[in-house]
Formats: C-alpha cells, structure tokens, sequence
C-alpha cells in the first residue's frame, strides 16, 4: 500500500466540505503519480477550468441546464451553476507534468512525480 508523505495533502477546502454543490473527487496513488478523479456529469468540458499553482490544483466548471421553452418543470434535482475545489498537492507532484480527460462525465487528472524524490538504489563499491 502506498501512502502519501504529507496525509493533510489532498485535503478539500473548507468550502467544499461544507457544500453539496461540488465535484464528488476521488484521489489515489500510484508508484508514479497522484490521480485525482471527478464527477461532472452533464458539464461541457470547454466550461471546465483546470489550474495548478503554488502547490494547489484548482478546478472551477459551470453547469447549465437545458432550457426548457415551452415546458413546465415539475421537478429538478441537478446542480446548476459554478463549481469549485481546490486542493493542496504534496511536494512531490510534479506540476510540470499534468495531464487531464474527460470521459463519461468523469474527468480523470494525472499529476506525475518528481523523479529526484523517488528512491533509487545506491551501489556499494568494494
């Protein structure tokens, strides 16, 4: 099992704890890079803001229902509007080295390691 040097790293916001109206994320560890995963179904990619700086990856997108001309709403359980998290990445991400997609409403970020921080073996001599 692989664990993360700082466990406070990752940590959401306050705001986002304490809100319903955000991206449910999901981050794992790899060997070799941090991925952090979120739900934006129904979230056109072009309104996704994806930023790393200073340490933090911050993910801002807009949600916008279909207009509903000439209907009558009887009944809306989906968010409308800004969505915003923000986390604080450990010293060993590599934000040079970020990737992101989106499939299926899920949009998937990958952020590397830095190579100087991983363990390498160190020969003896004789």
């Amino acid at each position: 099992m692989l664990h993360l040097i700082n466990p406070s790293a990752f940590a959401p916001s306050v705001t986002a704890r304490q809100s319903h109206r955000f991206a449910a994320a999901l981050v794992r560890e790899t060997s070799d890079a941090f991925v952090l995963q979120f739900d934006l179904p129904g979230v056109d990619p072009k309104d996704v803001d994806l930023s790393v700086s200073a340490g933090r990856l911050s993910l801002k997108a807009e949600r916008t229902l279909p207009s509903l001309e000439g209907e009558r709403l009887l009944r809306s359980e989906l968010h409308q509007g800004s969505i915003q998290r923000d986390f604080t990445l450990p010293d060993s991400a590599d934000l040079n080295q970020v990737d992101a997609h989106n499939a299926h409403g899920v949009l998937t970020v990958t952020i590397k390691k830095r190579a100087e921080l991983a363990p390498r073996k160190i020969s003896i001599a004789a």
